[in-house]
C-alpha cells in the first residue's frame, strides 16, 4: 500500500492536529517528511514545531484514500476542507497544490527584501529576458504570398512598427492589412503614415515635428505629402491670433458670384453656411469662389 499514491495526513497523537497531503507514492512522501523535520527545514514551521516539541514517536503517517495522479489535488481539498487542516492543523495554505493564502513571517520577508534591494541585473541578463519575453509573445505565425513568419518578422521586414501591424491586421484582417496605402484610420482617429522610410502614428510625427496634430492629420486626410503637411507654413489667420485691424479688413473684401457681390459674413447669412467654413475654404484651402460658395453645407463639419 506504501507504494501506491493518494491523499495521506501525519497526525499528532498527543493533539489531534493534523497535516494534510497527497503523494504519487507514499513511502517516498513520508521519508522526505521524516528527513526535513529531522533537520528542522520542514516548510511547515506549525508541524516543525510540534516534531521539536512531542518528537517522532507522537505522530504517525495514515492514508486516508487511494487514487490516479490526476485526483490527486481533488481529493486532497476536500481532505483539508472537512478535516480544516489550514486553521486547526498543520497545513500552510488552505488551497491544495498551491501557495495562495500563505503569509511568511516578518522575518523572512525582511530577509528577502535585504537580499534583493538594490540588485541590478546586468544588461546581458535584461537582453536574454527581453529575448524569452519575445520568443513567448511571437509564437504566431502568419502566412502570406506563401511566407510565413511572426508578427515582429513580418514588422521588421515592411519598416512597421510592430503596433501598427497587428492593429491593421485586427481590425482589416491579413490580406488588406498587407496591401492597403498607409493612410487608413485606426483607434481614436490616428492614422498611420510612412515618413523617411519608417511607418509613424500622426500623433508621434506632429510631436517630433513640433506642429499641431490635428493640423497634420487634416492636411493628410485632405491628401497632402507627408512632406508638404509638415513643411508648408501655418497660415496666421489659423494659426495665430488675428489682430483685429486684419479681421476688419478680410471682413470688409467683397466676392461676386452669380451677380451678387458681398463679404463673407454676408455670404454666409445668405447662404446659410458657417463663416468659418466659407473663410477656411476661400483663404486656406484656396479654393475659387464659384466652388466655395456652392458647395453644400452639410460638409460644413469637416471644412469640406
Amino acid at each position: 500500500m506504501m507504494n501506491r499514491g493518494g491523499v495521506y495526513q501525519i497526525v499528532n497523537t498527543e493533539n489531534g492536529k493534523r497535516y494534510v497531503g497527497s503523494a504519487k507514492c507514499f513511502r517516498t512522501r513520508w521519508r522526505v517528511h521524516k528527513q526535513h523535520l529531522r533537520n528542522g527545514v520542514h516548510h511547515s514551521k506549525h508541524l516543525q514545531r510540534s516534531w521539536d516539541t512531542y518528537k517522532k514517536s507522537a505522530f504517525a503517517f495514515e492514508i486516508i484514500m487511494v487514487c490516479a495522479p490526476v485526483d490527486l489535488l481533488f481529493y486532497e481539498q476536500r481532505a483539508i476542507d472537512v478535516f480544516d487542516s489550514f486553521k486547526a492543523g498543520y497545513n500552510c495554505a488552505p488551497t491544495a497544490g498551491s501557495q495562495l493564502g500563505f503569509r511568511h513571517s516578518e522575518k523572512s520577508r525582511r530577509q528577502m527584501g535585504d537580499k534583493r534591494r538594490g540588485a541590478k541585473q546586468s544588461p546581458e541578463q535584461c537582453a536574454a529576458q527581453s529575448k524569452a519575453q519575445r520568443s513567448r509573445t511571437d509564437v504566431k505565425t502568419y502566412e502570406f504570398r506563401g511566407k510565413r513568419q511572426t508578427m515582429l518578422q513580418w514588422a521588421e521586414e515592411l519598416g512597421w512598427q510592430k503596433d501598427v501591424l497587428a492593429r491593421r491586421v485586427k481590425e482589416l484582417g491579413l490580406e488588406r492589412a498587407f496591401t492597403a496605402p498607409h493612410r487608413l484610420k485606426d483607434k481614436n482617429y490616428r492614422t498611420s503614415v510612412q515618413y523617411a522610410g519608417k511607418e509613424w502614428l500622426v500623433t508621434d510625427l506632429a510631436a517630433e515635428h513640433g506642429v499641431s496634430y490635428t493640423r497634420l492629420q487634416r492636411r493628410i486626410r485632405l491628401g497632402w505629402p507627408v512632406e508638404e503637411a509638415l513643411k508648408l507654413p501655418k497660415r496666421a489667420s489659423y494659426d495665430n491670433r488675428r489682430s483685429k485691424t486684419s479681421a476688419r479688413k478680410k471682413a470688409a473684401r467683397k466676392y461676386s458670384y452669380a451677380g451678387l457681390t458681398m463679404s463673407i459674413t454676408e455670404w454666409a447669412k445668405h447662404l446659410g453656411i458657417s463663416r468659418d467654413t466659407l473663410a477656411y475654404r476661400i483663404g486656406w484651402m484656396k479654393w475659387d469662389i464659384g466652388r466655395a460658395l456652392s458647395t453644400p453645407a452639410e460638409n460644413r463639419g469637416r471644412h469640406a
